[in-house]
């Protein structure tokens, strides 16, 4: 029977292990919706921060007028921008955890690294939006749920799936700089379209 949206939430924040034995059988769909949903959560308060000043996806380091005086289109730009990279780096990040953990005896196929890529994300898409301290907690509860993930999911030792996590980490490190000017395309080339460059 699949878990409900709110039981799989608390589940990956305090018994992951159990939750991810729970959802090995789930399709890559009910995973990707589970994301989307979450996703769209944290797009919209990310947007609302963005929109209220105290966030840290701001554009003003890119030259992108956002704040309160930049109207509503600044909110509307946080919004998809965050919703559209969170999608990209999902794809990104499940292609390397794959990579890392066929390199390393993982047993699981495509669709175990991308629903490890999503329920990991779990604390990142619930804090991730809190300026700073949500972002450094999400993300180190992140971590940690992806070596759960691995190990759960592609049937590995611990030790293995931290160094799945590792290895998917350099992976994804060394292609940073392509994502980066991705990135900074992206999130110029629509705020240009909005009309909210400086």
């Amino acid at each position: 029977m699949a878990l409900s949206l709110v039981k799989k939430i608390v589940g990956f924040i305090v018994r992951p292990a159990e939750t991810f034995r729970a959802v090995r059988d789930e399709t890559v769909t009910e995973a990707a919706v589970y994301y989307m949903l979450l996703l769209l959560l944290t797009s919209v308060l990310a947007g609302l921060m963005v929109y209220l000043g105290p966030s840290v996806v701001n554009g003003s380091a890119l030259g992108i007028h956002t704040g309160r005086d930049a109207g509503i289109l600044s909110f509307v730009w946080a919004l998809v921008f965050t919703y559209v990279w969170g999608l990209f780096t999902l794809v990104v990040w499940s292609v390397v955890l794959q990579i890392g953990a066929k390199a390393l005896g993982g047993r699981g196929e495509f669709a175990n690294a991308f629903k490890t890529a999503v329920y990991a994300q779990t604390p990142y898409l619930l804090l991730g939006w809190i300026p700073i301290v949500g972002w450094l907690l999400g993300q180190f509860w992140a971590v940690v749920l992806t070596v759960i993930g691995v190990r759960e999911l592609h049937r590995m030792e611990t030790g293995k799936a931290a160094a799945v996590a590792v290895v998917a980490l350099v992976l994804y490190l060394m292609v940073s700089w392509i994502l980066a000017l991705f990135g900074f395309v992206a999130a110029t080339g629509l705020a240009d379209i909005m009309g909210l460059m400086r």
